[in-house]
């Protein structure tokens, strides 16, 4: 038979959760928390940092997509003169 807990370890248990949850956190402080990073300059500065390189990366991204259609087009014209001048 699987070993079962006793009372006393079950109380130490509850014991022990509520003293953790009794450390953790309100909701309220997490919000002032949150608040006062939102309002930092640095957070601020990294968040446009972050945007710029999204910005650049979109060009980049944009830039291959316009230069593989090129490429495509010009295989495909290629190809349909050599085939149609085949016939």
């Amino acid at each position: 038979m699987a070993k079962s807990a006793t009372k006393d370890e079950l109380k130490a248990v509850k014991d022990e959760l509520k003293a953790d949850i009794a450390k953790c956190a309100t909701k309220d402080e997490l919000k002032a928390e949150v608040a006062k990073l939102a309002t930092k300059e640095e957070l601020k500065y990294e968040i446009a940092l972050v945007r710029a390189d999204m910005r650049d990366l979109e060009n980049r991204m944009t830039i291959k997509l316009g230069a593989m259609l090129v490429v495509m087009t010009g295989i495909l014209l290629t190809a349909v003169r050599y085939f149609g001048a085949a016939h």
